[in-house]
């Protein structure tokens, strides 16, 4: 990758027109760079920071996401754990029996009736 990074801008206009590399992620961000080396300190400043931000959006984002599939996980767990109850009630099942298969509490499978 180092070796793409010398190209001069020409050869790098020439690259941006083949159709490959419009659809590729790696030419894409080769392009980026190039774009980025040409900043001026400030503007380079600007885009870092700029980075940066999306950066922290972006990991925010998918600690947000597995806290969700997390939560998620445990809801349907729960949903599921009720389901079997409420099957063990209708069976004729004692709810201390049930209490124990299902680690609910006898309050939680009284609600079920």
């Amino acid at each position: 990758m180092k070796r793409w990074l010398k190209l001069p801008s020409k050869k790098m206009e020439r690259l941006n027109k083949l159709p490959f590399a419009s659809r590729s992620a790696a030419f894409r961000h080769l392009g980026e760079i190039a774009d980025v080396r040409s900043l001026t300190a400030e503007e380079q400043a600007v885009y870092e920071a700029s980075l940066r931000n999306y950066h922290d959006t972006i990991a925010v984002m998918e600690g947000q996401f597995y806290d969700g599939v997390i939560q998620g996980c445990k809801e349907g767990i729960q949903q599921g754990r009720e389901q079997v109850a409420k099957a063990m009630l209708d069976a004729g099942i004692d709810i201390n029996t049930i209490a124990g298969c299902t680690g609910l509490t006898t309050d939680e499978i009284e609600q079920l009736k």
